[in-house]
């Protein structure tokens, strides 16, 4: 019987795959490859040498294809491209600020994978958590997770009080380097401080660092839904004020979250492509402060019961406002708005520095006769709506409507008022803000 082989070295020819994986930018020492794609790899032996007929070697790697972009010019832009513009402004004044993504840099492929290996997933069991790492769906959710600080030693910390003595003001970030580098010097302490842009450019810095397509998407007149029902609702007294204490939800002026590629078997069919994801602490997502991944398909079809936190994403972009007179203890309907919510959903267009709306992708737009629908969902049923009110008839979800005075006053028979009220970004309700 022939003796059998031991392996002396092993040449993973780390500088020719990198190259043909595009990942030489990364390293050039260590063997970095993409899902789905064939790379090589050298066997030296030390007994003897390698008989064909006799000899049989089994190699065993699993990869796939569930990320993976058919388009070459999508893949350059969505996984390559280390630089974008985040849009920031208000629906009326789009202004498109540069980001150095920096996915490429020095050390932060290793940082990436120290972020995975700091998330409570992996502290609580190694081995379950490496398992899963070959699922998208899976990473992206600790990732996603990990961007914020709210429920571990995440890399940023969230702050909208406007006080930033004793860290950076969110708006003076221009890339994500200096913050995950910051992150991984200090001991893996939170970086102070982040809003929606920054939270969701750094989570785009890592998900393409691990090859994952992704992209920034700017909502404006977005919907910060508490409750899981799909109206936005607002009260005022009989003078024309809101009443603050009836404030649950918000509207912000703009909201910044991720889109990501990627195939959802765990979903019915036609279903996977691109996937909201949105590292802003906002809501809890089976205990921890993450949302998505999301369908982006499934948004614009109202199939709110699809994993993962459809119904809050959906609400983000197809809410309705609700303008309500509050008045000797009884509550009177006095406006109605189906447009407000979710308008120019903006993302850096494909090998272009130019704006690309994609608000299509998410909803329908309003008066046509297929609506985003569900046929059942975690607050109730409602058949094929025509308005959000019918979409929102099963449950009870307040989030505050942005309308002008002049709007209300002229509802309550009140003179015009020239205060027209101004949407601004606000805090999420239940984070704490250190």
């Amino acid at each position: 019987m022939a003796q059998g082989l031991e392996v002396d070295l092993t040449d993973l020819q780390s500088y020719q795959n990198n190259v043909r994986h595009h990942t030489e930018e990364i390293s050039i020492d260590q063997l970095i490859v993409r899902r789905g794609q064939a790379f090589n790899i050298t066997l030296y032996f030390r007994n003897r040498g390698f008989q064909p007929g006799l000899d049989n070697i089994i190699f065993v790697t699993e990869t796939g294809d569930a990320v993976y972009l058919d388009s070459e010019p999508q893949r350059q832009e969505y996984v390559m491209n280390d630089y974008g513009f985040i849009y920031q402004g208000n629906k009326n004044w789009i202004r498109p600020c540069p980001w150095n993504y920096g996915q490429f840099e020095e050390n932060i492929i290793h940082i990436c994978l120290k972020l995975l290996d700091k998330s409570l997933n992996f502290q609580i069991d190694s081995a379950i958590d490496c398992a899963l790492r070959g699922s998208p769906v899976y990473i992206s959710r600790v990732v996603c997770a990990m961007i914020n600080s709210n429920d571990d030693n995440g890399v940023l910390n969230g702050n909208w009080s406007e006080n930033y003595t004793d860290g950076v003001n969110p708006a003076e970030w221009t890339g994500s380097v200096a913050i995950l580098k910051q992150w991984h010097a200090t001991g893996c302490q939170p970086v102070r401080y982040g809003q929606c842009w920054v939270f969701a450019a750094v989570m785009c810095t890592v998900m393409r660092c691990l090859g994952i397509p992704t992209r920034v998407v700017t909502n404006f007149d977005s919907g910060h839904d508490t409750d899981g029902n799909l109206i936005i609702d607002e009260y005022y007294d009989n003078t024309g004020r809101i009443l603050e204490n009836k404030k649950k939800d918000t509207v912000w002026n703009f909201h910044v979250w991720n889109e990501c590629w990627m195939a959802r078997k765990d979903l019915p069919p036609g279903y996977g492509g691109w996937q909201v994801l949105d590292a802003t602490p906002q809501e809890t997502s089976n205990g921890l402060y993450c949302c998505g991944p999301a369908s982006v398909r499934a948004i614009k079809e109202g199939e709110v019961d699809l994993n993962y936190d459809t119904p809050f994403a959906f609400s983000m972009v197809n809410a309705d406002c609700t303008s309500w007179l509050v008045s000797g203890g009884k509550e009177q309907k006095i406006h109605q708005d189906t447009n407000s919510v979710g308008n120019f959903i903006s993302t850096k267009s494909i090998q272009s520095d130019e704006r690309d709306d994609i608000t299509q992708n998410y909803k329908y737009g309003e008066g046509t006769t297929k609506r985003p629908h569900s046929e059942s969902n975690s607050v109730g049923t409602f058949p094929y709506p025509t308005s959000g009110s019918q979409r929102a008839a099963a449950g009870r979800i307040q989030v505050h409507c942005l309308l002008s005075w002049s709007v209300v006053r002229s509802q309550l028979g009140c003179p015009p008022s020239p205060h027209i009220l101004q949407a601004r970004e606000l805090p999420p309700q239940d984070v704490h803000i250190d």
